[in-house]
């Protein structure tokens, strides 16, 4: 496994630091101890750097302009830094231009390589074009949109620091005061636990109106997300049986260590949905165990130690658990009026997350109309003072 460098030490940035859309110095990789670094590689603040090369096409052409750049970080191969001649063009309106739509396109036309890594020559990005307003219109333009970015970056601090406490409180009302209360397998909480079946199915999502069956990225850390299925376009693999609906509590059978066995309890659903092989449907006793409450806690620390404890495979890249294993999983039990009220506590926590998710979401769609509005000049900004 690839070590990341220590303070002080070389490192080489990986792809993924630029393919985010924002600069992130953590991907690098520690140079190898038999190569010697090239400072002229190194990487300085205000660069604007292009990933030249991915297997994802769509990630080909990321531009990034690099803040906050740690000392001996070095370029990669699959890395560019575009140098822009300061005279007519602001390095950081040439960032935004890079990030614009019109330019995307070209890109997503020129892209070149075998089905394994696509790439983008330093040529094809010097002949990709461009409209060029004066600099000091760029300039002002790049602050425009330097403070709607401080807002987005703002509103994401925001968020984390909630899901942070949403974890942290999670696991103090779950976990840390439950001394007073059972612990019991999980099994003895459920009347069944419920698997569908993986056809072999064209991969698009299911229209409003066709049937579809589910991906297993639709069970995510932050809840459902039905628009992650495949359409079900033969009678014969539909089954009304493991349509999925709201109230459901699922759980994912088969994914990578960090995600296999990630549970979310189902708020609500379109219909025609079904269970796929990779998700289990976990049938909670009601008259023992909230649905909402089992979901909650089986994203606590202490329940995540034990299905990755748990979890086979012969793979490092994916693992599985058992239908048995799910059922020997410990949890604590308190009282069911207990349990609502430990749903209901977090659940408001829930809802300050959701709706700065909506104005983050707000953000990012008024940042990309602005960028293209300004960009393509549909809307002037003139220097400060004129």
């Amino acid at each position: 496994m690839e070590e990341q460098p220590d303070f002080g030490e070389w490192g080489v940035l990986k792809v993924s630091a630029v393919t985010s859309g924002t600069f992130k110095p953590r991907a690098a990789k520690r140079l190898p101890s038999q190569l010697r670094p090239i400072p002229e590689l190194e990487v300085r603040q205000g660069d604007i750097l292009v990933a030249r090369a991915n297997g994802v096409a769509e990630l080909v052409g990321v531009a990034v302009e690099v803040r906050g750049a740690p000392p001996r970080l070095m370029l990669s191969d699959k890395t560019l830094r575009v140098v822009p001649r300061l005279s007519a063009l602001d390095g950081s309106f040439l960032a935004l231009l890079l990030q614009s739509d019109r330019v995307r396109r070209q890109v997503m036309q020129i892209v070149s390589g075998s089905s394994g890594q696509k790439n983008i020559s330093q040529n094809q990005i010097r002949r990709l074009d461009v409209a060029i307003p004066p600099v000091e219109e760029q300039r002002r333009i790049a602050e425009i949109l330097d403070s709607v970015d401080e807002l987005i970056r703002s509103t994401e601090r925001l968020i984390a620091k909630t899901l942070r406490l949403e974890t942290a409180l999670a696991s103090a009302l779950i976990e840390h005061t439950s001394s007073m209360w059972q612990s019991c397998q999980l099994g003895d909480l459920l009347l069944g636990i419920e698997a569908g079946r993986s056809p072999e199915v064209p991969d698009r999502p299911a229209k409003y109106d066709e049937w579809g069956v589910l991906k297993v990225s639709a069970i995510r850390s932050r809840g459902f997300e039905e628009g992650e299925n495949k359409v079900v376009t033969q009678r014969r693999f539909i089954n009304d049986g493991i349509e999925v609906h709201a109230g459901d509590l699922l759980i994912s059978r088969a994914n990578t260590p960090e995600l296999v066995g990630l549970a979310c309890y189902i708020h609500r659903v379109r219909p025609r949905l079904m269970l796929s092989d990779k998700t289990l449907r976990l049938v909670a006793d009601s008259h023992k165990a909230s649905g909402q409450y089992l979901a909650r806690a089986l994203a606590t620390p202490l329940l995540r130690r034990q299905i990755e404890n748990s979890g086979t495979g012969s793979s490092g890249s994916m693992k599985n658990i058992s239908q048995k294993e799910i059922r020997h999983l410990v949890v604590h039990l308190p009282p069911l009026n207990k349990q609502h009220e430990i749903v209901m506590r977090l659940q408001s926590v829930t809802k300050k997350v959701e709706c700065e998710q909506r104005r983050l979401a707000k953000l990012q769609t008024l940042r990309s109309g602005l960028i293209d509005d300004l960009l393509i000049g549909r809307v002037r900004v003139l220097a400060k003072g004129m």
